[in-house]
């Protein structure tokens, strides 16, 4: 999620607690392409460090297995017959089959309750998170209920509703890793949703426009005829009465007008003492 456009649409509110740990990069460094791709990666690495480590052992797993099988048709079994009429492929083929068996297998375990139960009471569970990810559903749906409630929102079916808690799933996931990055940078911030978290970027860039209205009000514009550089230069006068300097034709400070009752009153309390504006 590409989120740095998701501060605009975010309000601030309580802190909620992450589900994961985050790397903030050091956007003060100022250095070569090169020494900037190396921060990026260990900023990945250490962000996601666990989903690495657990994408390595199942890639290694895999390998070993491949091997395994692949050194013994190859080698270990090379004067049978099959391995004369084959080859090598018989070799690569087998070596495929055990590592598609191994990754059967733990499909099939993931849908296994009672062994998923199991292993949720041993040490295993400490450095496998079986259930962050239904704690996140829960979070994400008990969110998304009061994010309904409180800005009214109502869809006209249940296919836009699940369309909508999924940009919203989104988007408070990138609302937790603002708040762990604001956390771990020392920033007394806390990001939030508002009435945009269940759109997408794209349909809330179409809604919202970029560009600036006009001025469409009669209050005249003060522009300068002459650049930055020019003004520096010049000297502060040494005296200026407000009263006589004039934007587009009209003076900065009006002709005083009739207060009415105030006139008689305190002009600390009903008026206002035009000596102070005249600067000497």
């Amino acid at each position: 999620m590409d989120y740095c456009s998701l501060v605009k649409p975010l309000i601030f509110h309580s802190r909620t607690s992450s589900l994961n740990s985050f790397a903030v990069v050091d956007r003060s460094i100022n250095s070569s392409a090169p020494l900037t791709l190396i921060h990026k990666i260990c900023a990945f690495l250490e962000t996601y460090r666990q989903h690495v480590f657990i994408v390595f052992c199942f890639v290694a797993i895999n390998l070993v297995l491949f091997f395994e099988r692949f050194w013994h048709y190859r080698y270990m079994t090379e004067n049978r017959d099959l391995r004369r009429v084959m080859g090598a492929g018989i070799a690569i083929t087998r070596g495929a089959a055990g590592a598609l068996s191994f990754c059967m297998a733990l499909i099939l375990l993931t849908v296994c309750r009672n062994i998923i139960t199991l292993l949720r009471e041993t040490v295993i569970s400490q450095y496998i998170p079986f259930d962050s990810a239904i704690a996140f559903h829960k979070e994400v749906l008990s969110n998304f209920d009061k994010f309904q409630a409180h800005h009214n929102r109502r869809y006209r079916n249940h296919a836009e509703r699940t369309k909508r808690l999924g940009h919203f799933a989104k988007n408070h996931q990138r609302i937790k890793e603002l708040n762990e990055e604001a956390r771990k940078g020392g920033r007394n911030v806390t990001f939030g949703w508002n009435r945009f978290a269940d759109m997408p970027k794209e349909e809330r860039h179409a809604r919202f426009s970029k560009i600036h209205p006009r001025n469409h009000s009669d209050l005249p514009i003060y522009k300068p005829r002459h650049p930055r550089q020019h003004r520096a230069k010049r000297e502060i006068p040494g005296s200026f009465d407000l009263r006589e300097v004039y934007i587009n034709g009209s003076p900065i400070i009006g002709p005083v007008k009739d207060q009415g009752e105030l006139i008689n009153q305190n002009p600390l309390r009903g008026g206002l003492n035009w000596n102070l504006i005249i600067c000497h």
